[in-house]
């Protein structure tokens, strides 16, 4: 049987990896990638690498967060194993409550989640002494994903199980007439393929990576508030930007800028102090409801689509989910 995934993010790499590993099709399967952008080349390859189920302004525990948390866990494995190093590390995140609001939902949230550790405002300067002194909640379970080294260590795994990839731009189904099935991992680019568009909507992401100033210890955990901070290789990805009226693709470092780094100062006053050192955009696929979208389109088309701003947390088990799907369909 063959096979097409059109686009290498985290949706269409973990549609493959499952696929791959199916006892039903794994003699049979001979599959195919196409991204014109390469591996990773679009938004997911932007994605700052935060993971925890706990995403969101309120910090509540996303609807099958767990499940995505734990389907994803076993996909960093599977690159990690791959490369033989590390994609990811543990190192928990602490989130300021700098509004009434976040106030509010943050000691709602420690209350009721007991993985969820609320903090007092001395707790979170002792923790990070040069932090604007607000009180937080610290989530030990989240983790830093290195999104790209993830990605060339999961594409790496489909490799060595016979999945081949052509760099080449799908301007439409037909040309793919010559396989059994194809599905379309595109993002919010998906509906350039299709003749009944889904309701899918594009929203900018830019992150910006800056230094580090050098008389202050970088946290050994990542931070956020209105704004998130990470280290990555020693330098500090800052981010991000949530843009519905876009006009392009590009990064627009004034923008970013603009919109960033105010929140990430008022968590961190000394970032006034780092040098801007790039910007980097990519463009999320966002649903009305804000889950993902799996769907089967016609007897030979499938689709993964609006993972949002949550794709790390939900790409492996929608996939695994499609993967269900599509082998009920086509196994007799």
């Amino acid at each position: 049987m063959r096979i097409a995934i059109i686009g290498t993010g985290l949706s269409g790499l973990a549609t493959g990896w499952f696929l791959l590993q199916n006892p039903v099709l794994s003699s049979s399967i001979q599959l195919t990638f196409f991204d014109s952008k390469g591996i990773g080349g679009g938004a997911s390859g932007v994605a700052a690498g935060l993971l925890h189920p706990y995403a969101g302004a309120s910090a509540k525990l996303n609807r099958h967060g767990w499940e995505g948390f734990k389907s994803t866990l076993m996909l960093l494995d599977v690159a990690a194993r791959q490369l033989n190093k590390p994609v990811a590390r543990q190192d928990g995140l602490l989130r300021i409550a700098l509004s009434e609001k976040q106030l509010t939902d943050f000691w709602l949230s420690s209350e009721k989640y007991q993985e969820v550790r609320w903090m007092s405002a001395a707790e979170t300067t002792a923790k990070v002494p040069y932090l604007s002194p607000y009180p937080g909640i610290f989530i030990s379970e989240s983790i830093t994903v290195d999104c790209p080294l993830y990605l060339e260590g999961l594409w790496q795994a489909c490799q060595r199980r016979g999945a081949r990839f052509e760099v080449s731009k799908i301007d439409s189904p037909t040309q793919l007439s010559n396989f059994d099935c194809v599905v379309f991992a595109l993002g919010a680019e998906v509906n350039n393929l299709l003749t009944d568009p889904l309701p899918i909507k594009g929203i900018k992401g830019q992150i910006l990576c800056t230094t580090w100033p050098s008389s202050y210890p970088f946290p050994s955990f990542a931070l956020n508030s209105q704004a998130y901070i990470i280290q990555d290789k020693g330098n500090c990805i800052v981010g991000a930007t949530y843009e519905r009226g876009y006009k392009n693709h590009e990064p627009d470092i004034d923008r970013a800028y603009q919109e960033i780094m105010p929140k990430a100062k008022a968590l961190i006053p000394v970032l006034g102090e780092t040098e801007l050192l790039s910007c980097r955009a990519g463009i999320r696929a966002s649903t009305p409801d804000h889950m993902p979208l799996i769907k089967k389109l016609d007897a030979r088309h499938w689709v993964i689509t609006g993972m949002g701003s949550k794709g790390l947390l939900y790409h492996a088990l929608y996939a695994e989910n499609l993967v269900k799907m599509m082998i009920s369909e086509l196994i007799p």
